[in-house]
C-alpha cells in the first residue's frame, strides 16, 4: 500500500501515525531493536514531520522520542505472508492484542 495524497494529506497521515503507536518506545525482538520511522519525499513533508515531532516531544516533556525521520529510499517488498497481515489474520494474537485496540482508538479519536 502506498501513500496517496489525494485520499489523505501527509499531515493527516502524521496525526494517525502518532495516534496509533507509542513514538517513545523501542521494541526489542529477536535480538534487534525496532523503532518507528517517518519517511519523507520532499522538504515540505520533512518540515511537516519535524513540526509534528516537536509537538509530540512538547506533549511528553519527560520521554525521549525514538521515532526516526529519514528521506524515503527504495524499500523491499514484504514477503507475501506478511502483506496485509491484519486482514488475513484478524484473530492472530498479535493482531487482537496490538492492532485491533489501535484501530478502535483511531476510530474514536478521528472523525
Amino acid at each position: 500500500m502506498w501513500f496517496d495524497p489525494t485520499v489523505v494529506t501527509y499531515n493527516e497521515l502524521l496525526k494517525v501515525f502518532f495516534a496509533v503507536h507509542n513514538p517513545f518506545e523501542i521494541k526489542i525482538g529477536h535480538s534487534l531493536k525496532y523503532r518507528s520511522i517517518i519517511l519523507y519525499h520532499n522538504e515540505t513533508q520533512k518540515e511537516e514531520a519535524e513540526k509534528e515531532i516537536a509537538f509530540q516531544k512538547e506533549l511528553s516533556k519527560t520521554e525521549t522520542l525514538t521515532t526516526e525521520l529519514k528521506k524515503f529510499t527504495l524499500l523491499h517488498e514484504a514477503k507475501e505472508e506478511n502483506q496485509n497481515f491484519y486482514e488475513k489474520n484478524p484473530t492472530n494474537t498479535y493482531c487482537e492484542l496490538n492492532i485491533r485496540p489501535k484501530l478502535l482508538k483511531l476510530s474514536k479519536d478521528l472523525p
